[in-house]
């Protein structure tokens, strides 16, 4: 629904991007991108070149929770807001920046998303396509392999950062819930 990319994809519709133009991403910042440390600097080319570099402006969304993942985005400049709802509304749950990708399940699992994505800058990405990048990583298994090994270790990696998130706040909230029954 409005989402990002469906312009790049052959689809109608007004996806907010720029398509950019002219020499490719120099091998350092691919280099240093979580889902590419595992590839060659080969293999990481040929992953690369599935993408289309994009130009994103601030507040654009670039997918939504519970719909079909149709890029996986890689960010090289600005930053992206992470959010799933809540009966409370929308909640921020992480913040992406250059070098990360997301989302993740749009490779993994069913494909849908499972968070809703803004940009919260403006941003340059490298959107991948799923189908695409999926053909590859089962064309190819020691760049899928490669490729869901470092997307399993960020997967724990969030994971981890979640869990201490939550920790923490449900600390606070019982250490304030606390405070108020003995006053």
């Amino acid at each position: 629904m409005g989402a990002i990319g469906l312009v790049d994809a052959g689809m109608p519709g007004d996806s907010g991007a720029t398509t950019l133009r002219g020499p490719g991403l120099e091998r350092r910042v691919l280099r240093d991108v979580e889902i590419f440390k595992h590839l060659s600097d080969e293999q990481m080319n040929r992953v690369a070149s599935l993408g289309q570099q994009l130009r994103v402006p601030e507040g654009k969304v670039l997918g939504e929770q519970g719909e079909p993942g149709y890029f996986l985005f890689v960010i090289i400049e600005g930053k992206a807001e992470l959010s799933v709802r809540s009966a409370l509304g929308e909640v921020t749950v992480r913040i992406a920046g250059p070098t990360e990708s997301f989302p993740l399940s749009s490779v993994v699992g069913s494909g849908k998303l499972i968070t809703s994505a803004r940009a919260m800058t403006p941003m340059k990405v490298l959107a991948l396509p799923c189908g695409q990048l999926l053909e590859l990583c089962r064309r190819e298994t020691d760049i899928g392999m490669a490729m869901y090994e470092a997307i399993a270790e960020a997967i724990a990696s969030r994971y981890k950062k979640t869990l201490s998130h939550l920790t923490t706040s449900t600390e606070m909230v019982l250490k304030n819930a606390e405070l108020w029954v003995n006053l």
